[in-house]
C-alpha cells in the first residue's frame, strides 16, 4: 500500500511539472491613481487613471473608495464600475467622475480596484 501511494506522489510530480499552469491565464489587478479632486459643496468629483499591465484588454473595472475621518476610521465607501474598456498594457482616463456626496468629517481617500 505504501508503495502504491509513493508511485502516485511520483506521478503526481511529474504531471506537475510537465503541464502548464493555468496561473498565467488571471488578469494582474488593474492600477488606479486618482487625479485632482474636488468636495466643495459638500460633493466629491474628480478624475482618475486606471492602468492595465495585462497583455489582453480588460473591461467593466470595479473599484472601491474610501474616506477616512481625521482619526483614520474608514467612515464611507463608494463603490461603482467603470464600463469602459482599458487597453492592453493601456491607461484609461477618467475626468469629471461624480462619486457622490462627501462625508462632512471625511478626511482623506484611498481608493482601489475591486475586481477586473
Amino acid at each position: 500500500m505504501a508503495k502504491e501511494f509513493a508511485r502516485r506522489d511520483q506521478d503526481e510530480a511529474r504531471r506537475n511539472r510537465e503541464e502548464p499552469r493555468d496561473a498565467g491565464l488571471a488578469p494582474l489587478p488593474a492600477e488606479i491613481k486618482l487625479g485632482p479632486v474636488d468636495m466643495s459643496y459638500g460633493l466629491f468629483e474628480g478624475g482618475f487613471t486606471l492602468k492595465n499591465p495585462n497583455d489582453v484588454p480588460i473591461k467593466d473595472v470595479g473599484i472601491v473608495c474610501e474616506v477616512e475621518a481625521p482619526s483614520g476610521t474608514v467612515i464611507h465607501h463608494y463603490r461603482f464600475t467603470i464600463f469602459e474598456i482599458v487597453p492592453a498594457k493601456g491607461e484609461k482616463v477618467i475626468k469629471n467622475y461624480k462619486f457622490g456626496f462627501w462625508p462632512q468629517q471625511g478626511k482623506r481617500v484611498g481608493c482601489r480596484v475591486q475586481r477586473v
